[in-house]
């Protein structure tokens, strides 16, 4: 047992991406989102762990543009957007949707204008609106994609925190890797998760989890599936935690 760097593991890297659909069905409530463009307009992808505030683009500015991204729209660019001229505010934003944009968020329950909505219709690129704040909502999605982009790999293992630190118990079966988590959940310290932890890297830390959201149960020999919530209480467990020790 020893220090635990990211680079103890090999994590499989794999190409993930979300449905706009997806992403709007499980965040809407969190972010309060609302559609304004059609539901077809959910067809496309999230394929970028990243935002952008298309501020320059918005002015014709389209040298290193990363239009794959999630493009975020605030007070200032909704405000620049209705300071132009109708044929020039056509032309702008005719330009910027010809990019294969993913979608456009806009944050404070702001109005954007008709022919933006007519445009993304046209194009089939989804505009949703947050009651959120600009700040909160960059924040709170930039978590979300940071999360959900991260790459990941399950093991098989057994994860506990003592003492608020992180322990993977790894090992061929059969050893008590169950037992000696037992033993430490006995003596007040947390099971994150037995037999399989799902290890995900974020700013190259690793964390583990449970590979399934099922309550967290251990199998013991000689005695069998045990509910460790149901036999040590809530403090007994915990979700999810930074992995320091293996």
């Amino acid at each position: 047992m020893g220090s635990l760097t990211a680079h103890s593991f090999i994590i499989r890297i794999t190409m993930k991406e979300i449905s706009i659909k997806h992403f709007f069905d499980i965040s809407k409530k969190d972010y309060v989102l609302s559609l304004i463009t059609e539901p077809s307009s959910l067809e496309k992808k999230i394929t970028e762990p990243h935002l952008h505030r298309p501020g320059l683009a918005l002015t014709g500015y389209y040298e290193r543009f990363p239009y794959q991204r999630i493009q975020l729209l605030g007070e200032t660019e909704i405000n620049y957007l209705q300071t132009l001229q109708e044929d020039v505010l056509y032309d702008r934003l005719n330009e910027i949707m010809s990019f294969n944009i993913p979608c456009f968020i806009v944050s404070k329950g702001l109005s954007v204008p008709s022919q933006m909505e007519f445009l993304a219709n046209e194009m089939n690129i989804a505009i949703l609106v947050s009651r959120l704040s600009t700040e909160k909502l960059y924040w709170q999605l930039s978590r979300f994609l940071r999360d959900y982009f991260a790459p990941e790999q399950s093991i098989h293992a057994t994860l506990v925190e003592v003492f608020g630190v992180g322990i993977l118990l790894s090992g061929r079966s059969g050893i008590g890797k169950s037992e000696c988590a037992l033993e430490l959940i006995e003596r007040k310290h947390r099971l994150i998760t037995d037999d399989v932890v799902k290890l995900k890297l974020q700013e190259d830390k690793l964390y583990g989890t449970s590979s399934k959201d099922i309550g967290h149960f251990m199998e013991i020999r000689g005695v069998g599936i045990i509910d460790v919530e149901r036999m040590f209480g809530i403090e007994a467990i915990r979700k999810e935690t930074k992995i320091d020790i293996q």
